[in-house]
């Protein structure tokens, strides 16, 4: 692990998240929360809604809240980043929310802090530390998602682990972890089948469209990067998809899937999380 032992410089923070069916939106307004006890001036926007360079300017520290694929940082959140005006002197941590097993255990945990003080360092941010927490797994490719009644205590734990990092941050006590190379050479195979299938568009030839599927649109109108259609009422996967699995956990009628693999599978959202929320062009 490594050590930041001096507490955060400045108090304007601004926190830029993406989340697939909410665990990072709900954390991100857990931390925002938080981080205003400790006399913050906090804004959150999701990395779906236009950079505006002006707010980018006015803070001082910026904060990034994602889910974790395969391993690392959704490829997304990547462009995202470097995307970003190049800095000097301004302060970033992250945050990101991970599925585990039942008992919190995390996996690759340092592999994907090592990354992302990689991206951040290299626009010149100065890296402050990073933390995961385990919440309700959404891929339902690999699992099903947990009961309500575990989803609940999931989101509870994860709730306090991220306050707990928000006080650690503040007084600069946080302790990142390191990957190791057993992490690189048994998980990293695994993060560069994940990227082929995204950069070569194959993911989208995996989703399936039932006979519930009632035309309403939904799907199309929550894909963050805008990469399904409507033919004929029916909707169409473009190459340019993120495996968020947002499409597949919140159509109403469950029509859609990836593979025969998650037919009958639970569905999962965060309890709190409103569509409305999800779609696109709306300012969070």
């Amino acid at each position: 692990m490594t050590g930041h032992n001096y507490p955060l410089k400045g108090g304007n923070i601004l926190l830029y998240y993406f989340t697939g069916t909410g665990n990072s939106y709900r954390i991100a307004e857990i931390i925002s929360r938080k981080l205003r006890d400790y006399g913050c001036d906090v804004k959150s926007v999701s990395i779906e809604d236009k950079f505006i360079a002006e707010e980018w300017e006015e803070h001082d520290c910026h904060g990034f809240i994602f889910p974790v694929h395969a391993f690392g940082l959704p490829r997304v959140m990547i462009n995202f980043i470097k995307s970003l005006p190049d800095t000097k002197g301004k302060q970033a941590f992250i945050l990101c929310t991970m599925g585990g097993d039942r008992r919190g255990h995390q996996v690759a945990t340092g592999m994907i802090m090592d990354r992302a003080r990689k991206f951040l360092t290299n626009k010149g941010y100065e890296f402050r530390g990073g933390k995961a927490v385990v919440t309700p797994e959404n891929f339902i490719f690999i699992a099903e998602p947990p009961p309500p009644d575990e989803v609940d205590k999931l989101m509870e734990s994860a709730q306090k682990e991220a306050e707990r990092f928000v006080t650690d941050l503040v007084q600069g006590k946080v302790r990142t972890k390191r990957g190791n190379i057993f992490q690189w050479l048994f998980l990293g195979p695994v993060r560069l089948l994940y990227l082929f299938g995204l950069n070569s568009g194959l993911v989208a030839k995996f989703f399936k469209v039932n006979k519930r599927c009632d035309s309403c649109g939904i799907c199309q109108r929550v894909c963050p990067v805008g990469n399904i259609g409507m033919v004929q009422g029916r909707p169409i996967w473009s190459n340019r998809c993120e495996l968020c699995f947002r499409c597949i956990n919140v159509c109403p009628t469950r029509a859609i899937d990836f593979t025969s693999v998650t037919r009958g599978r639970r569905r999962y959202q965060e309890p709190h999380l409103k569509i409305e929320q999800l779609c696109r062009g709306k300012n969070r």
